[in-house]
């Protein structure tokens, strides 16, 4: 598992709008997550350790993490 201060690669799929909100708030998804990198639609494979499908605000939104290497 994942310690509190462990350092993750974060990556973020979804509809246009999912995504086109995960870009503008990067930095802040980043800083809040502890994430080294944040990986948004098909930029790789980011989080490629675990992945969860989840809804916000009504759209559908795939969200992966895995410990940063």
């Amino acid at each position: 598992g994942l310690e509190v201060s462990d350092r993750i690669e974060l990556g973020i799929r979804g509809s246009e709008e999912i995504e086109s909100a995960a870009n503008e708030h990067r930095d802040y998804i980043a800083g809040e997550t502890l994430a080294v990198d944040v990986q948004i639609g098909g930029e790789g494979d980011g989080g490629s350790g675990e992945w969860r499908d989840s809804e916000l605000d009504g759209h559908p939104v795939r969200i992966g993490l895995s410990r940063a290497r």
